[in-house]
């Protein structure tokens, strides 16, 4: 590219999630002298990374908040139209007041996006969709499980709304090459995707023994922990099955660090059932996550088989930087449970065969060794594999092309926005 071109962006990094390694790539980007702003929906209940700034952020730097005052409710679709549309505008206003050259959008719901896309398109700001779930599939399978008949038709006009706004974007970062063959079906121009697995962040591993072990009792009993949010592709009935095969065991904690209606649904069976085994405990705190994980003996994750070619679980790699083994009931071929396979961390179940999860818990309780095994493996795996400088150098390379080809012409409103940025 021409010297003009490599001038140092100004980009506007929306995670929806507020994700702990997207936050990390904001940080990089920053002290590689771009302006980045980092937004993400403070409402949303799940766990997340350090988004504020801290003593050692580069003045480039910055972070915000998109607040509508509660969450947005995914069993309720009126509602969250509603809410998913006043979210785009509020983006929208974000973006036009910072006045950014690109928006780097990551784990944005598809209709938030597609509302997006025209207030970006009139400012002229090239849109780099940071694809970390094809959105259409899930949806629209929940749709046809839900509404039969009904249900396909829905499921057929969110896939071409997706579609369409895949093919607009200056870009699509895609989070596994699983999703290419859909893009091409898609009609997205090929030059336009890059695959970047997702990273996690590489923190120290804490002792066995901390703050929060202490403060919920866990110090002396083999735990089995999930961390995370429990939506429409996860099965927490796989965390009750567990507590009640454990329930006569009172040194195995089955621990479950989540918010939301899948745990509000684990409250609900706590107590039909009886299962003082089962400890439910609130997000915490990014700078606690490292203690959360290191409390685990056994790291959980699950995924239920139709969303699992199209949602690839990133708490599986946040588990191998934490050095634990993992028992993970995933469809053979999701990208997680490739890698998982890969780095040989895991033990790996079919999550339609609930017997085979319990049997792995069982053998993973009554076998330290290989725990320890496992989660070592597990460490170096991530140690090899999650480069922040390679991730952040191939989006750096992306976000310089989108500017580049709204710079090409990408229309009237693409000049206009180009003159209004020029003037300011």
């Amino acid at each position: 590219m021409a010297g003009s071109e490599r001038r140092p962006l100004r980009v506007l990094l929306h995670d929806f999630g507020g994700y702990a390694f997207i936050a990390e790539l904001a940080r990089e980007l920053a002290r590689r002298g771009h302006d980045v702003h980092h937004v993400h929906y403070a409402s949303l209940r799940r766990g997340k990374g350090s988004l504020r700034r801290q003593d050692d952020d580069p003045p480039s730097l910055s972070f915000g908040a998109i607040d509508l005052g509660r969450e947005l409710d995914r069993y309720r679709p009126t509602d969250r139209l509603r809410l998913e549309r006043a979210y785009a505008r509020a983006l929208g206003r974000t973006a036009a007041a910072w006045q950014p050259d690109v928006v780097l959008s990551a784990d944005t719901p598809l209709l938030v996006l597609h509302w997006l896309r025209p207030q970006l398109n009139r400012a002229g700001v090239p849109l780099v969709n940071w694809l970390q779930d094809l959105h259409s599939i899930a949806m629209g399978g929940d749709l046809v499980r839900r509404m039969g008949r009904a249900g396909r038709l829905g499921a057929a006009g969110l896939e071409r709304v997706e579609a369409r706004l895949l093919r607009s974007c200056a870009a699509v970062v895609a989070v596994t090459p699983d999703f290419v063959p859909v893009l091409s079906r898609w009609r997205v121009p090929a030059d336009r995707v890059r695959v970047v697995p997702n990273w996690a962040e590489l923190f120290p591993i804490p002792p066995r023994r901390n703050g929060f072990s202490a403060a919920h009792g866990l110090d002396d009993r083999t735990v089995l922990l999930y961390a995370g949010t429990l939506g429409l592709k996860h099965d927490p009935l796989h965390l009750v099955l567990l507590a009640e095969a454990f329930r006569n065991q009172p040194d195995v904690a089955v621990v479950v660090v989540s918010e939301g209606l899948g745990r509000d649904w684990l409250e609900s069976e706590r107590r039909a059932r009886r299962l003082s085994n089962l400890v439910l405990v609130d997000f915490q705190p990014a700078e606690r996550v490292p203690e959360v994980l290191a409390t685990a003996d056994v790291l959980l994750s699950m995924i239920r088989p139709e969303a699992g070619r199209f949602s690839v679980p990133s708490k599986v790699l946040t588990y191998l930087a934490a050095g634990r083994a993992q028992l993970s009931a995933l469809p053979a071929y999701n990208l997680a449970a490739r890698v998982l396979r890969e780095s040989g961390a895991a033990v790996l179940v079919d999550p339609e065969r609930p017997d085979d999860w319990v049997r792995g818990a069982r053998a993973l309780v009554a076998d330290p060794d290989r725990r320890a095994a496992l989660g070592r493996d597990g460490r170096a795996y991530a140690d090899a594999h999650f480069d922040l400088q390679s991730s952040a150098t191939t989006f750096e390379d992306v976000l310089f092309g989108a500017r580049a080809r709204a710079g090409a012409g990408a229309g009237d409103g693409a000049r206009a926005g180009r003159r209004g940025r020029a003037r300011r």
